[in-house]
Parts: structure tokens; C-alpha cells; sequence
């Protein structure tokens, strides 16, 4: 049996060869699924990351916008900046937070993708990163922090 597919004896050369063919394929693919998963990880972090830097010029763009009275113009501007400053703040935690996620897979990566180097990936001791489950933690620090 070759990859849930039953060779029978009779089978001829060109059946068990496209069978065989088939299970590499589906070896290679499992076996390239990881690098896969490290490139994603790693571009969903740097877009988040990004995103966040985006939505906060986006909120400064959006000062002196409209003609209004002062006392709203004032209202405005300062409800823009609170949101800028939680944005950047916000990608700056995330960079920092996910910078050794980031600079490991780096360095996974870097070795699977060349080959004939894989057994050389360094001994690496197992990366601990706290996460934070409650997403109001964060607003509370940035609120303790006078900002």
C-alpha cells in the first residue's frame, strides 16, 4: 500500500511509479508546510505592526479637516490625537512584544531554505513569550502611563 492507495501485484511499472510520484509530492508539500506557516506568521505580525502606524497618520491627517467653530475644531483635534497616539502606541507594543517571535523565525527560516544546511539549525533554547489574553490590559497600562 503506498500512501492509502492499494499497489496490487499485478500492478504495472508505470502504476506503482505514478504512485510513488504522487506520495513525494505529498511528502514535499508536508514537508514545506512549516516555512510556509513561519513566512505567514511573520508577514501577519509586520502588516499588524504596520497597519497600526497607518491608522495613526491616517487620525493626524484628519486635523484641521473641517470648517467649524474653534471649540469643536479644538474637540476634534484632540479626540484625533488620543486616537494616533493609542494606534502608534499600539504597533510600538506589538513590535517590541513580537520582535524575538520575529527574529527567531528569521532565523528558521534562513536555515530551512537552504537545504543542504538543515542539520547544521543551531541548538536554539525553547523562546518563552508571555501573552496577553484580556484585550483591555493594554488600554489600562497605556491609561496608567498618563497617555
Amino acid at each position: 500500500m503506498v500512501g492509502g492507495e492499494r499497489v496490487t501485484d499485478g500492478a504495472s511499472f508505470e502504476e506503482i511509479q505514478d504512485s510513488l510520484r504522487s506520495e513525494w509530492c505529498k511528502a514535499r508539500a508536508h514537508a514545506r508546510r512549516p516555512r510556509e506557516e513561519l513566512r505567514l506568521v511573520e508577514e501577519e505580525m509586520h502588516r499588524s505592526i504596520e497597519y497600526c502606524y497607518y491608522v495613526a497618520s491616517w487620525w493626524e491627517r484628519q486635523i484641521g479637516r473641517r470648517d467649524v467653530s474653534p471649540f469643536l475644531q479644538e474637540g476634534l483635534t484632540a479626540y484625533a490625537k488620543e486616537h494616533a497616539h493609542v494606534e502608534r502606541n499600539r504597533g510600538r507594543h506589538w513590535a517590541q512584544l513580537w520582535h524575538p517571535i520575529r527574529e527567531r523565525a528569521k532565523v528558521i527560516l534562513s536555515h530551512l531554505l537552504d537545504p543542504p544546511h538543515n542539520a547544521t539549525l543551531p541548538s536554539m533554547s525553547p523562546l518563552e513569550v508571555e501573552v496577553e489574553m484580556d484585550e483591555d490590559k493594554g488600554r489600562e497600562e497605556s491609561d496608567d502611563d498618563g497617555n
